[in-house]
């Protein structure tokens, strides 16, 4: 039986009639704590998975950047100048994903530039690029920010720039990029895909800025389901998403204006980390009385303690995902 690594290269060989120089790598994730908190300001703790997306590629001297796909019927071929000014992305096409990971490298590379999403150097070198994926589609474990930052780790080592790459700082220039795709998302997905490590979550946080912290798991087996139902961000985003995103913003805009007044706005506190800050509240105190609720509402209702440790043991219940390459 061949192995993905064999087989990612003899789908390479055939598609482009040699073999690939170099191979990247992204896994997704999965969020154990924190939902839709991310683009609040706060943390959460996710882990990467054993699924991911595999680049491999190669440098061509044809000033052409193609771009194909292990699925070719759902993620047709793609051809590029080798200037990314004249690319055009449409939002939820795979390859959109790719380009916007790459400007994220180039503006980075170019930060004068004028324009704050074309960069000021926008040509590359020909390239060939073949993606192959394990990771199930809108399946909820961020197949597309692995695409964001798998291809930001190709621009780089194209680019000559992957040895002096600083983590932090490509992370946070492709979660900031991506959102041109359409999506306003946090920065959970791009940080766990390339600070993950096996056998451990990562705490992230985000205020008053990125870092993260490697929780190891201890043994722990963590176990997935997919059901096979598809929740594509492209089609749904907007309705769902955004949505909560939009209601997070407005509910933070009504909190700023009762505790601060007329003056304040969201510009200027645009999270609801940045506006605990100013008024110097403490989470940990809402914790401890929300421990307090739950606790009397466990008594009251007179749980057997079987069914409470089932409860809590729930949290930690995850399925294997198991979809046929």
């Amino acid at each position: 039986k061949q192995s993905t690594l064999e087989k990612c290269m003899n789908n390479f060989e055939t598609l482009y009639g040699q073999k690939p120089e170099f191979l990247a790598r992204a896994p997704g994730r999965v969020n154990i704590i924190g939902e839709h908190i991310d683009y609040n300001g706060y943390g959460v703790l996710p882990f990467a998975l054993h699924k991911e997306i595999w680049f491999l590629f190669k440098r061509n001297d044809d000033k052409i950047v193609r771009m194909a796909n292990s699925n070719a019927k759902r993620f047709p071929k793609k051809e590029y100048s080798v200037d990314t000014k004249d690319w055009e992305t449409i939002p939820g096409e795979w390859t959109s994903y790719i380009i916007w990971g790459f400007r994220s490298v180039l503006f980075s590379l170019s930060p004068e530039s004028e324009n704050k999403t074309e960069p000021k150097n926008s040509v590359l070198p020909g390239f060939d690029l073949f993606v192959f994926s394990d990771l199930p589609i809108a399946c909820g474990v961020s197949s597309s920010s692995a695409l964001s930052v798998g291809s930001g780790l190709v621009i780089s080592k194209i680019l000559g720039v992957d040895s002096t790459l600083d983590k932090t700082g490509f992370v946070s220039n492709i979660i900031k990029f991506e959102r041109h795709n359409g999506l306003l998302g946090g920065g959970m997905d791009q940080t766990i895909s390339v600070f993950g490590q096996t056998g451990h979550c990562l705490a992230i946080e985000f205020k008053p800025k990125l870092s993260s912290v490697q929780v190891p798991m201890k043994g722990l087996g963590m176990v997935l389901c997919n059901s096979l139902t598809e929740s594509p961000k492209v089609e749904t985003g907007f309705k769902r998403y955004n949505k909560r995103v939009f209601e997070c913003t407005m509910g933070l805009l009504a909190l700023i204006r009762k505790s601060l007044g007329e003056g304040a706005s969201v510009k200027e506190l645009p999270t609801l980390w940045d506006l605990q800050k100013r008024l110097g509240k403490d989470l940990k105190q809402k914790d401890s009385l929300d421990r307090k609720r739950r606790e009397i509402l466990l008594n009251e209702q007179q749980m057997p303690a079987a069914l409470k440790t089932i409860a809590w043991n729930v949290l930690f219940l995850f399925i294997l995902i198991s979809i046929p390459l």
